[in-house]
């Protein structure tokens, strides 16, 4: 099942064997590829690329409209989930697979 391009995605730091994906800040790292500093030279993340943690579980929010702002971040993004086996629960509550 394909998510859902209107849905939000939250990719999980969990892989699909329910291990916990390593390094612990991977989310922190994609999403800085995506990121500037500001003024006081702190990192200020894409809106459209957060990295969060839900139920103890690092995991990296996706909003929908990245794939039409930004094709090819989104790519990129769902690609490394794919790679990596990791996780996605997308719109209210659901869980989706990239394959």
């Amino acid at each position: 099942m394909v998510p859902d391009l209107h849905d939000d995605i939250i990719i999980q730091g969990i892989t699909e064997t329910g291990s916990r994906f390593r390094p612990s800040d991977w989310a922190e790292r994609l999403a800085g590829n995506y990121a500037r500093l500001g003024a006081d030279r702190r990192v200020i993340y894409s809106e459209r690329l957060l990295p969060a943690t839900r139920d103890g579980v690092v995991c990296l929010v996706v909003k929908s409209d990245l794939a039409r702002v930004n094709p090819s971040a989104y790519d990129e993004v769902l690609n490394f989930a794919r790679a990596n086996r990791l996780m996605l629960v997308h719109g209210p509550g659901g869980t989706a697979s990239l394959d």
